[in-house]
């Protein structure tokens, strides 16, 4: 992952990506991100926890008061067919009252909004075979080995 590769990945709410420590994704690094979900900004420091090559990326909130209602982020990319499905888990942690609140609720809704979003841009990043030409700078596919098979875990 790299700052272009983030960024393009939601360009319209994606702001800033980098590492804070280690310099790829792997279990231990890490990185802080910025990103726009419903209109509000958000700025983040994630340590990855979990990292399976090509299967899974697992990374949790540092700041530990955010940690206690976010408990982990989980992307999964599974095979299937001729293809693969990418696949976003929030580890949320609520009580009743949260259960029940409409404003809560609401911005769980954004925050799926904001996922459902994040998997439309990836899949037309990999079904265009986009990868070459976001870390390259320019709009046009350069050719390669595809860009599904590169996308998960790389060095910037």
């Amino acid at each position: 992952m790299n700052d272009r590769r983030y960024r393009a990945w939601h360009p319209e709410a994606h702001r800033d990506f980098r590492y804070v420590s280690g310099d790829r994704i792997e279990t231990g690094t890490v990185a802080h991100f910025e990103e726009v979900v419903g209109g509000d900004d958000h700025s983040l420091d994630v340590e990855y926890t979990t990292v399976v090559p090509d299967r899974v990326i697992e990374f949790r909130l540092t700041h530990p008061v955010w940690r206690l209602f976010l408990r982990k982020v989980r992307l999964e990319f599974r095979r299937s067919g001729n293809g693969s499905h990418f696949v976003q888990k929030l580890f949320l942690r609520s009580g009743p009252i949260s259960a029940r609140s409409a404003r809560i609720q609401a911005e769980l809704d954004t925050v799926q909004q904001h996922m459902d979003e994040e998997g439309e841009y990836l899949r037309d990043i990999v079904e265009n075979d986009r990868l070459d030409a976001i870390d390259a700078g320019s709009e046009s596919a350069a050719v390669g080995e595809s860009s599904a098979q590169r996308l998960n875990v790389q060095t910037p």
